[in-house]
């Protein structure tokens, strides 16, 4: 009530400066001051608003936030001033006016001057304006160029998907495989992509059997392209009277290389040719280990590292061949296989392996058949990786003698 009955009277004690004013004009500053702390006010409540946009980033609220304070502060100050020019109140506006003070400096210390060296490397609007351009020609380039590589994956896709029907169309028929007297054969190829580079192919012509098997270094379309060479020259060498082994696979290996450096590829495969005759097994070559299995399911491995050679890797590989002769008793066969299936991993990144291979193999071989082993050995295989991925080709051959 005082400060009410000092407002409306005219007589008072001004403070601070108030002492040259005109007491006639101490309405104009309590007005002016009444005025400015609206328009602190108003600028506190746009602030408010402009921090519940989601948009904007942490920081910038931040800042907000302690602007807000300032305004605050300095409305209340203004309201103060406009109702304490009088004595006694005068020292209440000077206490509002130390805390506006102070929380203006440390607004000013604690964010805005972080924000000096932000703004100073702003980019101008010139600066923004190229940048966009820029963004927008790399942007056009990038859909020119993923649309360049759709068309060009879906060539590549078109080209993939016959060689692999080609490659497909190669392999012996089950039918094949059954009109071959004397022996029994079952032949099982997956490949990890669409294109393989395993190779095998079991051919009859003239009361002979040659059983090939081989894998071509990688996969894809240059891998299945030398599996088909090699397929294709088989056929061509058997068909032309050629029966010495070491002279066959010589006479394969220059051919296949001479296309491989047309190719400009440094392709190559290891490659193991069996010819089967009346009980007599002839083998060239370097592979995997042969696995020769008597009736009763005893088990020889043969390796062959010595027995040749890589094909399509020198021009000549002549002197590497050997080759040497193996009876089968009937009820004896032999394994054959690339290793897409030795090396496969579990999920504790351990290897399936030849002894493995070999246990399932002995376990089935007496009492079942060949296409009933290829099955067991496929379906223990996958069993012990689980869910891993086919990471390579997988190829197996399984011949056993019945007459």
């Amino acid at each position: 009530m005082d400060v009410l009955a000092n407002l409306f009277s005219t007589m008072f004690v001004p403070h601070g400066q108030c002492y040259a004013w005109i007491p006639e004009l101490v309405w104009l500053h309590a007005i002016s001051d009444i005025l400015t702390a609206i328009a602190y006010f108003s600028v506190a409540g746009a602030i408010v608003y402009f921090t519940h946009r989601k948009e904007l980033p942490k920081s910038t609220v931040i800042l907000l936030v302690g602007t807000f304070l300032v305004f605050i502060a300095c409305g209340i100050t203004h309201t103060l001033n406009a109702v304490t020019i009088w004595y006694p109140m005068y020292w209440v506006s000077g206490a509002f006016k130390l805390s506006n003070a102070l929380v203006s400096l440390y607004v000013f210390m604690m964010l805005l001057i972080p924000l000096i060296p932000i703004a100073l490397d702003a980019p101008t609007p010139a600066q923004l304006e190229a940048a966009n351009n820029a963004l927008a020609e790399a942007n056009a380039e990038i859909l020119r160029l993923n649309e360049n590589l759709k068309i060009e994956n879906e060539r590549m896709g078109s080209e993939l998907e016959i060689t692999r029907r080609l490659q497909q169309m190669v392999l012996p028929s089950k039918e094949e495989l059954e009109a071959i007297r004397g022996l029994d054969i079952a032949g099982f190829m997956e490949p990890a992509s669409e294109i393989g580079g395993d190779y095998y192919d079991v051919l009859h012509h003239e009361g002979r059997t040659k059983i090939g098997i081989g894998d071509v270094t990688g996969h894809g379309l240059e891998s299945g392209v030398v599996m088909l060479m090699v397929q294709m020259a088989v056929r061509t060498l058997l068909s032309s009277g050629v029966t010495d082994p070491k002279l066959f696979l010589n006479s394969l290996n220059q051919a296949v290389f001479a296309n491989v450096q047309r190719m400009n590829t440094d392709k190559n495969m290891t490659l193991a040719l069996l010819d089967y005759h009346d009980g007599k097994l002839h083998l060239v070559g370097q592979h995997e280990e042969v696995l020769l299995v008597r009736k009763n399911g005893d088990i020889e491995r043969i390796d062959t590292i010595d027995l040749g050679f890589m094909v399509g890797l020198k021009p000549d590989i002549g002197h590497f061949l050997k080759h040497i002769e193996i009876n089968l008793d009937i009820g004896d066969g032999i394994v054959l296989y690339t290793d897409g299936i030795t090396e496969a991993h579990n999920n504790e990144d351990d290897m399936y392996g030849i002894e493995r291979l070999c246990r399932i193999v002995s376990n089935c071989w007496s009492s079942s058949t060949a296409v009933e082993i290829q099955q067991a050995i496929i379906q223990d295989m996958r069993s012990y990786i689980g869910d891993q991925q086919i990471v390579d080709d997988i190829t197996l051959v399984i011949a056993k003698r019945i007459t």
